[in-house]
């Protein structure tokens, strides 16, 4: 769940900064500049290959549900891979490419959850590949303190 943490932090912080236009206190600034450098990086430093992509994807493996932005009608998927603009969901209940998405993650140890808004940008025969868009939902009234340390092995 540290993935997601940190997902839902960049899109939070940065949303603050780049859509709302708010200035961020110095604490939240360095946070949004140890995320950006952390999602940037090559996790074997190797160099990263031609593509659409900002930024490499971390392998995981989370049960998600999702739904088509004006529906309650959820679906289940595991979500494959992440990173700070979008996530793969295996799932066989595929929606059209473009439809706009809320995905939920919920950490089954502590029972928190997120949802991510967003669009389907990909779709294959294992699912489809999903382009983030704002700030998670949970965390667009107040901004929650980082929980996860900025170490590469979590």
């Amino acid at each position: 769940m540290a993935w997601i943490q940190r997902v839902a932090e960049i899109r939070t912080l940065s949303g603050k900064r780049n859509r709302l236009g708010c200035i961020l206190s110095p604490e939240d600034a360095s946070r949004l500049d140890l995320l950006e450098t952390f999602f940037a990086a090559r996790p074997d430093d190797s160099p990263m290959p031609i593509e659409r992509r900002l930024g490499w994807r971390a392998p995981v493996s989370l049960v998600v549900s999702f739904a088509a932005h004006t529906s309650e009608d959820r679906r289940p998927g595991t979500m494959t891979d992440v990173s700070a603009d979008g996530m793969f969901v295996e799932t066989d209940d595929r929606l059209p490419m473009g439809s706009p998405v809320e995905l939920r993650v919920t950490d089954p140890e502590s029972g928190a959850e997120w949802r991510f808004g967003g669009e389907v940008a990909r779709l294959t025969a294992a699912g489809m590949g999903l382009r983030l868009h704002g700030i998670p939902l949970a965390l667009r009234i107040c901004h929650r303190k980082p929980a996860v340390a900025m170490s590469k092995a979590a």
